[in-house]
């Protein structure tokens, strides 16, 4: 008779196909089914893909002087039905913008009491009258109501090697790495859906990345190596979730609905130049001899100077992520040498391709859907802003 198997779980390779784990009832090895489906792009094709065109619709904070703007720059923002915004920093309060652009109010005080967060690392608004966010101080998640009435909130506590967080449609979440003996190293994570009774937390889905965490490290996370590829990792309002190892150009969706798929594009990453590399190590070194003087950063100053040693030759082929309310991925790829903008690919939740576009270094994507993208920017000046852009297809396609 063969041996009983019952299956753990999908786990994705980022380096290869996504398998579905079953382990043998009597722990002895496992048999590997492969379950991804695989949507290729040639180079010749990613090249010609079609342009898509922003067209500016409304922006927030343009004048830095404007009241409600005094923030260091958005690294959250939502739409709105009515046309309004909601954006913050990494720091309460949580700003209300109308459709105006003028300044209505704001949601969130700072603070450990009732009521009040420290930090913001989520943000996600869906429907209805209320917001959902999540601060990593006081491992807190909050319902708020934006127009001024009571919420609620809750303790949830992520594993100890979480290493992003976000919320899968509104079930806050965080994604998790396994420890490895050196950074880099491949490890088996997980998408884990967060519950105040940590032992009803769930995992939607595990997958194989390069690990941030050592053994022994604890909580610790050690930094990579300058200009090392770095794990990119999206949810969406949706329900949808994606993730890429970085070092090529593959990315894995775990769509609301339909089946999982893999894209991947026949595009090399782009080679470090020697002026990119010669201008990390004077500033790194700079760095460390600042921290030598300190004898509380010695160890973080040999780490730095270790880091020079191990630089990638190659640069990361993705560098973000962006999953939009209605499934759609934006992926941001790496910049030409010396470019102030930076190409980003545009994909149906089916993985249909939608197009491409371009946006400024200092521009990423906070919200949106396949016809209109929030964008938060820094200016030269240092200025954060908020613009919403209407998605449509160049006159020259």
């Amino acid at each position: 008779m063969g041996r009983a198997v019952r299956v753990l779980a999908l786990v994705v390779s980022a380096a290869g196909a996504s398998v579905a784990v079953a382990q043998p009832a009597d722990g002895r090895s496992a048999r590997v089914v492969s379950t991804e489906r695989v949507v290729h792009e040639s180079a010749a094709a990613y090249a010609s893909a079609p342009v898509l065109s922003l067209v500016p619709m409304q922006s927030w904070c343009t004048d830095v002087d404007a009241e409600g703007c005094a923030v260091r720059g958005f690294l959250h923002a939502q739409l709105l039905p009515d046309g309004g915004v909601l954006a913050s920093d990494m720091n309460p309060p949580v700003r209300r913008f109308a459709a105006s652009g003028a300044y209505t109010g704001s949601l969130v005080r700072s603070g450990s009491g009732p009521g009040e967060v420290r930090n913001i690392v989520a943000l996600r608004y869906i429907a209805g009258d209320s917001l959902d966010l999540f601060a990593n101080a006081e491992m807190r998640y909050a319902r708020v109501a934006i127009d001024g009435g009571r919420g609620r909130s809750a303790t949830m506590m992520p594993p100890l090697t979480t290493f992003d967080m976000g919320f899968l449609g509104s079930t806050p979440v965080a994604w998790t790495m396994g420890r490895v003996q050196a950074v880099g190293d491949l490890a088996i994570g997980a998408l884990v859906a967060l519950a105040e009774d940590s032992a009803r937390q769930r995992t939607v889905v595990q997958y194989e990345l390069p690990s941030l965490y050592e053994t022994g490290s604890g909580e610790f996370i050690r930094p990579p190596a300058p200009l090392t590829p770095f794990p990119s990792v999206a949810t969406g309002a949706g329900g949808d979730a994606a993730f890429s190892s970085g070092r090529a150009f593959v990315v894995h969706v775990v769509p609301a609905v339909g089946a999982r798929w893999r894209l991947v594009a026949d595009i090399p990453p782009r080679d470090v130049t020697a002026a990119e590399r010669d201008s990390v190590v004077r500033t790194v070194r700079d760095r460390a001899e600042r921290m030598r003087r300190d004898p509380r950063m010695k160890n973080a100053s040999a780490q730095a100077e270790a880091g020079l040693a191990n630089m990638p030759r190659r640069h990361a082929a993705i560098t973000a992520l962006a999953m939009l309310r209605d499934g759609s991925l934006a992926i941001r790829t790496t910049p030409a040498a010396n470019s102030s903008h930076v190409r980003w690919d545009l994909f149906a939740r089916d993985g249909t391709r939608l197009g491409r576009f371009t946006l400024g270094l200092q521009q990423n994507i906070l919200d949106g859907d396949a016809g209109q993208l929030l964008v938060g920017r820094i200016d030269d000046a240092g200025v954060p802003s908020l613009t919403r852009y209407r998605v449509v297809r160049s006159p020259t396609e």
